[in-house]
């Protein structure tokens, strides 16, 4: 509101300046930015036109390249009928089945979402840099740890691989040093699992549709477990030493005895796991 204007105030070189428009260096301007914007997005999903933003990135995604001209064409007509202005020469107003989008490339004709060249190798260069000290200092691997949280979409295994370095950080994180730049040591477990991030792997991506999945159901008791694979079971029972632990490990025990049991018939392909136990769902869907 304009009457706010003076409490953005700020003073420089013996003069006095006022924003006439919200700076987004103000920590509440981009959810009020979100907030409008989301009012025009909704009126373009009622078109309806498929879009999704983050901030002032727009990705518009269309069936054909007729329609995503045209819907192109309407969403910018809309953002300009409203006071915003579009920067033409950072935008792609062509359709494409091959674009960048906040640091990642998504390839439609592949079907696949992976991370771009540059994040790949400042990722790739920050972890050599680690791997190569003795010590290092705590903000040079949180920087790191959310460079590879921020691939967790992306990346497959990316939560699994960044686990130990989340361990290691988590009590100067409840200490709140984890920014600082005090130099640790750095276990060799967690220079290992940064080692992965170097690897080709993290160049795959993943699907930007849904694979189909082959179900296996599995369920534990503290005297046994069982499996099904469309008309295949498996099932077995517990040592006296297993059967005294938490039923949550006994379900995830169950599973991967599962996954081993009737590996020949789902290499290869993509599994979803059945269970009942919210805790061993949630540990495999978070990899650890």
């Amino acid at each position: 509101y304009p009457e706010h204007s003076r409490y953005l105030r700020f003073y420089y070189n013996h003069n006095h300046y006022e924003y006439i428009a919200m700076p987004f260096g103000l920590s509440s301007a981009p959810r009020s930015f979100i907030k409008i914007l989301a009012a025009l997005v909704a009126q373009a999903r009622h078109i309806p036109i498929r879009i999704q933003c983050y901030l002032d990135d727009i990705l518009i995604m269309s069936s054909s390249e007729h329609i995503a001209h045209r819907n192109t064409d309407l969403i910018c007509r809309i953002l300009q009928d409203h006071g915003f202005s579009i920067n033409r020469e950072k935008s792609h107003l062509i359709p494409t089945t091959r674009l960048p989008h906040l640091g990642a490339i998504i390839d439609t004709t592949e079907n696949r979402i992976f991370l771009s060249q540059e994040r790949q190798d400042s990722i790739k260069s920050l972890v050599e840099k680690i791997r190569s000290q003795n010590q290092t200092p705590l903000s040079d691997l949180s920087k790191l740890l959310g460079k590879l949280v921020s691939c967790i979409a992306i990346v497959p295994w990316a939560r699994f691989h960044s686990r130990s370095l989340q361990w290691l950080l988590l009590p100067f994180q409840r200490a709140g040093q984890s920014n600082t730049r005090a130099k640790i040591f750095v276990p060799r477990q967690v220079k290992t699992d940064l080692l992965w991030w170097t690897s080709r792997k993290v160049r795959r991506g993943c699907r930007i549709r849904e694979p189909n999945r082959t179900h296996i159901t599995t369920d534990a008791s503290l005297t046994g477990w069982g499996a099904h694979l469309h008309l295949q079971s498996a099932q077995g029972q517990w040592s006296r030493s297993e059967s005294s632990a938490n039923i949550n490990l006994l379900e995830l025990r169950a599973i991967r005895l599962a996954l081993i049991r009737f590996r020949p018939h789902i290499k290869g392909q993509h599994v979803l796991i059945l269970t009942d136990n919210v805790t061993a769902k949630a540990h495999v869907n978070r990899q650890g």
